[in-house]
């Protein structure tokens, strides 16, 4: 009997091994980001929301940048290296970033490649081969579509350097890097603690949001999407805020007053960061995602719609690469800005030619209807000029 006990325990006491290909221990990579869309009160996307809310770092490289050495390229850059307010902008990749976590402290080198299927691969760091639609390219074009296919290439990832990353006060850079565990990299001579890009896109969103006169929205999907955690979720100038958890299907979209409270904003963040954890995310992880982006989640008026993206729709819109195994984690946040009665309202006095308004009052209603104010006014002066043409055309075809 003993004959067999040995071999047995020694068994059990052996490591386990990897199988052909496949390492002992993995490297780990998370990832996460934003999708963000503007919406009507119909649920049609509105386009042009290539506008900056965060300045980025100096440092950060663009499309349309000449890199050091180089000649001026033909287009300048604006906002999100395309011309700003562009209305082929559907969609806004709002800063992804990438951390590893390599199984020892020893250096380890990959290849990253991240494509954004129907849009542009923009901004980035550090630097990367980038393409546009499979052919390698620096130019920032003068509108996308739904058939762009941008992408980088980051080689020679080079994890646990030691050199230290550039210098910045950027609030929206800095968080991001309060992520102890994971591994500084390096590609080229410049290190960061994560690899950062983002991009636009001319796709819609896969919910759509649409709004009844009695001031109730109906939220449907686009096939097979499905979201884990939706927050509806209303913001007032004064940091007071209003939210609901919701689902598919119609609700109310109207708080009372009583619902505005400044702590409503710290309650609707600890209900995300527990979403995004149960998702995959480190604690420190989420902490610095709703960090990074508290200005336009929390802190900005308006009326939005967040909600989980699945992991799976993220990898068809936007795939990801690698060139050795990894096990990946990706969590993203979708951001649908609505909106509202009120918006409409001034949007519609704006745009109105019968109606005069001196440039200090234009300015303040402006300022009143919010980030997107440009984006609301100029998708309004778009539709009335496109009826106007329609009209002249039905005119002349009858004559």
């Amino acid at each position: 009997m003993m004959r067999w006990i040995l071999p047995v325990v020694l068994l059990l006491m052996s490591p386990v091994l990897a199988a052909p290909g496949e390492e002992a221990s993995p490297l780990i990579v998370h990832e996460w980001g934003t999708f963000t869309s503007l919406q009507d009160v119909d649920g049609r996307t509105i386009g042009g929301v290539n506008i900056d809310d965060e300045k980025l770092p100096a440092f950060v490289h663009r499309l349309g940048q000449p890199r050091p050495g180089e000649a001026p390229l033909a287009i300048d850059i604006f906002s999100k290296s395309l011309y700003a307010g562009s209305p082929s902008v559907t969609m806004r990749l709002e800063t992804p970033v990438i951390y590893f976590y390599p199984p020892s402290g020893e250096p380890m080198t990959l290849d990253v490649t991240a494509t954004f299927n129907g849009g542009l691969l923009s901004e980035f760091y550090p630097d990367g081969e980038t393409t546009l639609d499979g052919k390698p390219s620096r130019r920032s074009p003068e509108s996308i579509n739904g058939k762009t296919r941008g992408s980088i290439t980051w080689k020679d990832v080079r994890l646990n350097t030691r050199q230290a990353p550039p210098a910045t006060d950027a609030h929206v850079w800095l968080a991001p890097r309060n992520v102890p565990a994971a591994a500084s990299i390096q590609v080229g001579s410049e290190a960061e603690k994560y690899i950062f890009y983002r991009g636009v896109g001319h796709f819609d969103a896969p919910l759509t949001v649409r709004r009844s006169d009695g001031n109730r929205v109906s939220i449907s999907p686009a096939a097979g999407f499905r979201s884990d955690a939706m927050w509806l979720a209303d913001f007032r100038a004064d940091g007071a805020a209003a939210f609901r958890r919701v689902d598919l299907g119609e609700h109310s979209a109207a708080f009372a007053d009583a619902d505005y409270t400044a702590d409503n904003v710290a309650k609707l963040r600890a209900a995300m960061k527990q979403s995004l954890v149960s998702a995959g995310l480190f604690d420190d992880e989420a902490e610095a995602m709703l960090e990074t982006w508290k200005l336009s989640y929390f802190k900005s008026a308006g009326q939005r719609l967040f909600f989980m993206v699945p992991q799976n729709w993220t990898d068809d819109v936007l795939p990801l690469e690698f060139s050795r195994p990894v096990k990946v984690t990706r969590v993203m946040i979708g951001r649908i800005e609505l909106v509202t009665p009120s918006q409409r309202e001034l949007t519609t006095r704006l745009t109105d030619p019968a109606v005069k308004l001196d440039e200090a009052t234009k300015q303040a209603l402006m300022q009143k209807l919010g980030r997107f104010a440009q984006p609301l006014v100029s998708d309004v002066q778009r539709q009335r000029n496109r009826s106007v043409f329609e009209l002249s055309e039905a005119k002349s075809s009858i004559e």
